[in-house]
């Protein structure tokens, strides 16, 4: 089975989502480029799909503007879109399963997330 189609067709997609996102927050990909400690070139060719990236690079971009990269199986799902206050509802949903859990592993994953915020 040929699977090129689909990979292009999914880095355009998270390009054109990634563009997006970035516009939105009044980032240029200069901006952008520089948080995530790549080249100007290497950021147009993510948003143009002129080339093949490091996921951890478009891990990096991703979280950037506000994005998350979500994979599940051998299928890449889009980047999810979630405002802050969704964002917010999933943390307080996790603290409070945290809170009445015995394992501690979310809730110091949840602790160390918060002191970052805070920071």
């Amino acid at each position: 089975m040929n699977r090129q189609p689909r990979a292009v067709q999914q880095r355009k997609a998270l390009g054109r989502r990634i563009r997006a996102h970035r516009l939105a927050l009044g980032f240029t990909s200069r901006d952008v480029a520089a948080q995530v400690g790549t080249s100007h070139s290497r950021m147009t060719g993510i948003e143009t799909v002129n080339q093949d990236v490091l996921s951890g690079t478009l891990i990096d971009v991703a979280e950037v503007v506000g994005l998350h990269v979500a994979l599940v199986g051998d299928h890449h799902l889009p980047l999810l879109e979630l405002t802050a206050a969704e964002v917010r509802e999933l943390v307080v949903a996790a603290a409070l399963w945290a809170d009445q859990s015995d394992d501690t592993t979310l809730h110091d994953a949840l602790a160390k997330l918060t002191s970052k915020e805070s920071a």
